[in-house]
């Protein structure tokens, strides 16, 4: 999975890549990546895993199908909001996130 770190989950400042997976990231808006799933760290031993169907003027995150790791146990939630305070790291599937880029390249062409 490719990691996110930061204060507040923000959109990525576009540069030229170089191939990389950091570059590849550089690329991608959050907004880009809703209705993948995420792997988001809400605490040193608390982890969600959901689908990103939202996000909100403050980077607040709606997951769907949210499944909670805490301790060595695991629970379904269902949907719910992350505050963007409460995110430490995000990461996404490598495959997801090349998907992604390819798909907003292919829409950038045929629009250009």
């Amino acid at each position: 999975m490719q990691e996110n770190r930061g204060e507040r989950p923000k959109s990525c400042r576009r540069r030229r890549g170089d191939g990389s997976m950091a570059s590849e990231l550089a690329q991608i808006d959050l907004n880009d990546l809703l209705g993948a799933t995420l792997r988001v760290e809400v605490g040193p031993d608390r982890v969600l895993y959901g689908v990103l169907v939202a996000l909100d003027c403050h980077a607040n995150y709606l997951l769907d199908r949210v499944v909670e790791r805490r301790g060595g146990r695991e629970r379904e939630l269902g949907l719910v909001s992350v505050p963007s305070e409460a995110v430490g790291n995000v990461k996404i599937e490598a495959a997801t996130l090349r998907r992604v880029r390819e798909a907003k390249s292919a829409f950038r062409r045929a629009v250009a």
